[in-house]
């Protein structure tokens, strides 16, 4: 993978790690985020349509200074 993909992907493990340990107040106040959705009553398309421009959306967001995080409740919420 590209130098730049493995390191947003090193820096986004250690935001979600502070995110989790909720433990620097300061941190998480200044942390930005991008956020990718698909929700009721949106057209998506189906799952390959919103897993394809997966590596555009992280670029994005390295360059934003952004944790990417994803929120899909159509046709199923990610968690089920």
């Amino acid at each position: 993978i590209p130098e730049w993909m493995s390191k947003y992907v090193d820096w986004h493990q250690e935001q979600r790690r502070i995110l989790a340990r909720n433990d620097n107040a300061t941190a998480i106040n200044e942390m930005k985020f991008m956020v990718v959705r698909c929700i009721k009553n949106q057209k998506c398309g189906g799952l390959s349509d919103r897993l394809k421009p997966l590596p555009a959306y992280m670029m994005i967001a390295d360059l934003a200074n952004r944790v990417l995080l994803f929120h899909w409740t159509k046709p199923a919420s990610l968690e089920e």
